[in-house]
């Protein structure tokens, strides 16, 4: 018996396609830190287990803080500053599509709103 697909995953693409944007530069720069972050933290619990000689076990034992702080705080601000131009970019695209309805330019999208289901 083969299973049937979930009317909410029936045609994602197609109700995606109209607002399709490019991630922006910081959103990518934030998974970077935070994945730093975990990969950080990782290395200070394996420091734990390891031979507390070692040079990496040293180097983490001393700044290790010091990176986890500016990880975190990286992730925060890069984060935050992309939120803030994506809010930018979303305001900036609803006032176009005002302008242009109140020009009398017909969108796809209120035309299709007004369509009888």
């Amino acid at each position: 018996m083969k299973p049937e697909p979930s009317p909410s995953s029936e045609n994602r693409a197609g109700a995606d396609s109209r607002q399709v944007t490019e991630l922006n530069l910081f959103f990518r720069l934030a998974a970077f830190s935070a994945a730093m972050f975990v990969v950080t933290v990782l290395a200070l619990i394996a420091t734990m287990f390891g031979n507390p000689h070692a040079p990496l076990n040293q180097f983490l034992d001393q700044y290790g803080g010091i990176l986890i702080a500016v990880e975190v705080t990286g992730s925060l601000l890069l984060g935050v500053l992309a939120m803030t131009i994506d809010r930018r970019r979303i305001l900036r695209q609803l006032q176009e599509s005002k302008n242009r309805e109140d020009s009398g330019e017909i969108s796809i999208k209120s035309f299709d709103e007004n369509l009888p289901s």
